[in-house]
């Protein structure tokens, strides 16, 4: 689940096809399609595709923004994402809704926020690794009874 509350800056982020086989049935299982979740933070590799952003302060993992859409759609949306090799992703100050987080917290508001790591990379939480980037702040209370977390990205 994602809602733009109020948006920043909209991009349109080339999807990584090195793996694709050409089988849209068996590209839309593969994990790096099926990772790319709307309300996930992102990030750019060093050939411009979209990645799952890591909040290890490696900067060529650090988080740009929100993904917006899923990559693997639905077969009732013509899977925009693999057939044009694009995924929708927003950055820059915006407020945004997301259930991307690490449901072991329990977030208030004004907690700030950064970018989940390892296995909950992609994910906001609000416990950051050494070095890491602050993304912004939380704007209203969520945990894992209640997953929906309204963020004032920066």
């Amino acid at each position: 689940m994602f809602n733009v509350m109020h948006k920043g800056i909209h991009q349109n982020l080339d999807l990584d096809t090195t793996t694709f086989t050409g089988d849209i049935e068996v590209d839309l299982k593969s994990a790096y399609v099926q990772s790319l979740v709307a309300g996930k933070l992102y990030t750019v590799d060093t050939n411009g595709k979209v990645q799952i952003a890591d909040g290890d302060p490696d900067e060529a993992k650090e988080p740009i923004g929100f993904l917006v859409k899923d990559a693997f759609g639905s077969f009732m949306q013509n899977l925009p994402a693999l057939a044009g090799e694009k995924l929708a992703g927003t950055f820059g100050n915006c407020v945004i809704e997301t259930d991307q987080i690490d449901t072991t917290e329990t977030f208030k508001p004004g907690d700030k926020l950064y970018c989940g790591t390892g296995a909950k990379a992609g994910l906001v939480t609000k416990t950051p690794a050494t070095g890491a980037l602050l993304i912004g702040r939380a704007m209203s209370s969520a945990s894992s009874a209640q997953p929906k977390l309204i963020v004032a990205a920066y």
